[in-house]
């Protein structure tokens, strides 16, 4: 069986385009004979991928147009069984294109932001027509997935959780230096709540990620006197991790949180916010929760000053992520694509 994934893909950063590559190289790795190509944004120079050429700033009605004839053009070549387009738009609408086009099947994943974030006002037209003319759509949490069955209406809906990566993920002995997020620097992140949080509190900040937020956060943690350094765009986060003393996810809407699970496979407690598929994720035993600036600002420093619960956050964190791996996904998606 032949794949045609369609979305971000490294070199691309960020949650989306890791969980592509991911996906891709766990379900190859099965003996289940399904060969994955994949269709992005860009210049790509990788085996069974074609890239495409789109415009900065019109990159999604650039890549609709190009994802599209590109698309074709390979399940041509290639003979593609089943298209398998990563978030609603503007990878959903490139999928609905080719299985009009080609007749094939479409898997759609939604990763949360974009059910959470993009699909409102008028554009819940667009995401719904998405939903309901795929043959399935797979979501990342429970959240996600009732969030979709509410937009569309549907029952052509499944969680399939995310895996991590536990041979990169994992325990090192390291000094534990500083409280940190990893992620993109958006609004809708709320790393301006993690700063704001970390007012008054003696500790190192480490912002490891890049968006259009950052010079607004940086000014932000100058003003409110909190010593934070952002990395910007780092290949070594499992490395970072492991130096850190908690991770925090502070973000307005969440559909899965997949940096929780990895700071808990390298043995880093974890502190999330009560949105989305997090409390999926942390459930008071192997991380903590939030719901407020304040409450975040007190888990910090409850976290900091008690060396047991650390201790046991960390073996109970171990213990969950232990509970996912990229190879349990691959399974889930090979036995659907066998279904359509």
């Amino acid at each position: 069986m032949k794949v045609l994934m369609v979305g971000l893909y490294p070199p691309h950063i960020g949650g989306i385009a890791s969980y592509v590559y991911h996906l891709k190289k766990a379900v190859e790795s099965l003996d289940a004979g399904v060969t994955v190509y994949v269709v992005t944004y860009g210049k790509v120079h990788s085996p069974r991928v074609y890239g495409t050429h789109t415009l900065n700033r019109l990159r999604g009605i650039s890549f609709l147009a190009a994802g599209t004839k590109t698309g074709y053009t390979a399940i041509r070549k290639e003979q593609i069984d089943v298209i398998h387009a990563h978030y609603l738009v503007p990878p959903g609408l490139v999928g609905v294109a080719l299985k009009k086009l080609s007749g094939l099947p479409l898997v759609v994943t939604c990763h949360g932001s974009d059910v959470f974030v993009f699909s409102t006002g008028w554009k819940r037209l667009i995401s719904r027509a998405v939903i309901t003319s795929a043959d399935c759509v797979t979501c990342n949490s429970a959240a996600t997935l009732d969030a979709v069955k509410k937009l569309s209406g549907k029952s052509n809906s499944r969680h399939v959780p995310s895996g991590v990566d536990l041979t990169r993920f994992t325990p090192l002995t390291m000094k534990r230096e500083a409280v940190t997020y990893v992620g993109a620097l958006h609004e809708v992140k709320g790393v301006d709540i993690f700063l704001r949080a970390m007012k008054g509190i003696p500790e190192k900040v480490w912002i490891i990620g890049d968006g259009p937020e950052r010079k607004t956060l940086e000014v932000l943690a100058e003003t409110l006197g909190v010593d934070c350094t952002f990395w910007g765009f780092r290949t070594d986060i499992p490395e970072l991790m492991n130096k850190s003393k908690i991770v925090v996810l502070p973000s307005r809407n969440e559909g899965f949180g997949l940096t929780l699970l990895e700071a808990m496979a390298c043995g880093t407690p974890v502190i999330g916010r009560k949105t989305g598929g997090i409390p999926e994720l942390i459930t008071g035993e192997n991380g903590l929760i939030f719901e407020t600036e304040e409450e975040l600002h007190e888990r910090t420093l409850t976290l900091l000053h008690n060396q047991n619960l650390w201790e046991t956050l960390r073996e109970k964190g171990l213990e969950t992520a232990s509970q996912y791996s990229w190879e349990k996904t691959a399974h889930s998606y090979a036995q659907l694509y066998s279904e359509l």
